[in-house]
């Protein structure tokens, strides 16, 4: 995601900047970032406006991390792509949410 903001030069402003609390990524020849995690508060925090906060900031994460995927992959064909796949969780209370980006089957 930090690869985006650089090629646009947006990383120098605080506010296009996005601040995720943890990223697993594989390291080789491309790089990928493939599970994105978003702490909402401390435990047991009932605070909902961070919560549904924090939920969309994953969400446009994850498609951030899809788009780069299609970017270092842009040769793959349209069926591999479909098959990839982004991983979301979301620790917030007393529970830790599992998601998982999909893109959508062409058929």
């Amino acid at each position: 995601m930090a690869k985006q903001l650089k090629i646009l030069e947006l990383h120098k402003e605080e506010n296009h900047s996005y601040l995720a609390d943890g990223i697993v990524k594989l390291y080789g020849p491309k790089d990928l970032e493939v599970l994105l995690l978003e702490t909402s508060s401390s435990f047991a925090s009932i605070d909902r406006a961070k919560y549904l906060f924090d939920h969309h900031k994953g969400f446009f994460g994850t498609l951030s991390m899809l788009k780069l995927t299609a970017d270092k992959f842009h040769k793959a064909s349209i069926e591999t792509f479909c098959k990839s796949k982004v991983l979301f969780v979301h620790a917030a209370g007393e529970n830790i949410y599992f998601q998982t980006q999909i893109t959508v089957s062409l058929n």
